[in-house]
């Protein structure tokens, strides 16, 4: 994702985007408006959101009427938790934390995983880094972790 500020009638304007998903946020809806023509002008007319609540790149995104911003991606990890199950793999448990006390505990009796659990693995893990980096930023622990097993996931010859 890309973002760019620029201050606009002495208030800060910001336009995120990533491939063709784009956001732009001013005080003022004039300057928003006249920033979205001006893009508009060259790539074709946008979708648009307007308002508190708003959804980008998978995040809910809400302005509280006191100046804060929320983010949750709740909706993200309910439709990756329900393609993981329709796809036949079982949660066993839970954790309280996304770091279990035996993460480390690695047997080398371990065998590879077949090619199309490893690809489970890396889809996983991929998903588990776009949520740690946008609004979980409790996982990057674990899911630092996780990448580094998935070299060891690959089946051997």
């Amino acid at each position: 994702m890309c973002v760019a500020n620029k201050t606009i009638n002495r208030h800060q304007c910001t336009i995120g985007w990533y491939v063709d998903d784009t956001m732009i946020a001013h005080k003022d809806p004039n300057v928003v408006k006249a920033e979205m023509a001006h893009i508009e002008k060259h790539f074709g007319e946008m979708t648009k959101t307007h308002g508190a609540k708003h959804s980008f790149l998978e995040m809910n995104i809400k302005f509280v009427s006191n100046g804060t911003v929320m983010f949750d991606t709740n909706n993200y990890f309910r439709k990756f938790i329900e393609d993981f199950e329709r796809n036949g793999h079982v949660i066993v448990g839970t954790n309280v934390t996304p770091a279990a006390p035996n993460m480390f505990d690695i047997s080398r009796k371990n065998t590879p995983l077949p090619t199309k659990l490893t690809d489970v693995f890396r889809s996983t893990v991929t998903k588990l880094l776009w949520a740690d980096q946008r609004s979980r930023l409790d996982l990057s622990f674990a899911v630092t972790f996780l990448c580094s097993r998935l070299n060891c996931a690959t089946e051997r010859d």
